[in-house]
């Protein structure tokens, strides 16, 4: 096998498969490496975990065709320190692959390709098209609070395309963000998108024309230009998230300044001891913002509209949430002290509407300073 390729264009393929490749695959380290099929005028670049995969394909100068399996990030490393075209060879036993960069020679070990799991390629006529921007936006307004691995059902974004409108929604039990935007879709999937699927979608980031969003009985893909991304997928009941927002009771609405909400945030958790609690108390037209800790005590007041409420939440999802909303005007819904709050963006230029709902806490309050 000969060929070769442009060290950048080489590195960008390798970087998306290193979001994927099984770095802790010590017992099975074929996985730990990416499948290289050489064929006229092309590289397809495989890389899995049996999970996620990723296939790429980038042109190149191919002399002769065949198959090689390379560890990914001893590949990439290389990759990302050459520069102009890379030259591969694999030697006559399939041993070896010699890249010359340069007046740099590097051999690498190769793995026998037929250890490579088998992937089968998705069918692809029955994708929806989404706006790239918008997907990567919504996944980001909302994926602050996945819930962990120990939580299947919760472990992800959960991604919805219907016929007039595309959700994302995702939680950890204490707490729900809801991302939607209207349009006119194919339909047809659903997918949970996990952490680590959801970091590869953001490595392809934002290319001209839209992605392909698809899924099977086992699979969920999105394709992008020469590239598929795909992702095994259960059928796990997510939380009825409309339920929840239907059921949403915050007669008090409020509006703030956003920067002065976000700097406020940000200082109450660093009193709060970082898993402590915030009082947010609205009385007038001020929104007070208060927490007190061993490390000493905050308060903060933003003017607001009209209303009476308070409700105490955790100060690391309050502040979570609140960073993740750019905009310079934001709305908070509040009902008595025993129900979630609402918050959301006012005035958005996204693509997108976004929701996000916040379960109080009850504390039992400590003089902190008599403690000392």
């Amino acid at each position: 096998m000969k060929f070769s390729v442009g060290s950048q264009t080489l590195a960008a393929a390798l970087g998306l498969s290193a979001q994927v490749v099984d770095t802790k695959a010590t017992a099975s380290g074929i996985l730990a490496n990416v499948r290289i099929d050489a064929f006229k005028g092309s590289l397809a670049i495989t890389a899995t975990d049996l999970t996620i995969t990723s296939h790429q394909e980038i042109n190149a100068e191919v002399s002769s065709s065949c198959v090689a399996c390379v560890e990914a990030a001893a590949l990439l490393d290389l990759a990302k320190g050459g520069g102009g075209e890379m030259q591969f060879s694999l030697d006559a036993d399939g041993g070896w692959m010699t890249v010359t960069s340069g007046h740099a020679v590097v051999c690498l070990p190769t793995w026998r390709s037929d250890l490579f799991p088998s992937i089968e390629m998705p069918e692809l006529d029955a994708a929806c098209e989404v706006s790239p921007s918008l997907m990567l936006g919504a996944i980001s307004a909302v994926d602050y609070c996945t819930g962990d691995n120990s939580r299947l059902t919760l472990a992800g974004v959960h991604v919805e395309v219907g016929k007039k409108l595309i959700s994302f929604a995702a939680s950890d039990g204490a707490r729900l963000a809801y991302a939607e935007a209207k349009g006119r879709y194919k339909g047809g999937v659903v997918m949970l998108a996990s952490d680590r699927f959801c970091a590869a979608l953001r490595k392809l980031g934002v290319v001209d024309g839209d992605w392909q969003i698809g899924r099977d009985a086992n699979k969920a893909w999105v394709k992008s230009g020469r590239t598929i991304l795909m992702q095994t997928v259960y059928d796990l009941n997510f939380p009825n998230v409309q339920g929840v927002l239907s059921q949403l009771d915050t007669p008090v609405r409020i509006e703030v300044d956003g920067e002065s909400l976000r700097s406020a945030a940000r200082r109450a958790l660093a009193f709060s001891d970082k898993s402590g609690d915030v009082l947010l108390a609205i009385s007038g037209k001020r929104l007070k913002i208060s927490t007190e800790s061993q490390r000493g005590s905050f308060s903060d007041e933003i003017e607001c509209g009209e209303g009476e409420a308070s409700v105490t939440l955790a100060a690391r999802y309050f502040a979570d949430t609140i960073s993740t909303i750019a905009t310079a005007r934001i709305a908070i819904g509040v009902g008595d002290a025993h129900s979630a709050i609402l918050v959301e963006p006012v005035d958005s230029e996204r693509t997108f509407d976004a929701r996000h709902v916040l379960m109080p806490i009850f504390v039992t309050k400590k003089n902190h300073k008599e403690e000392k």
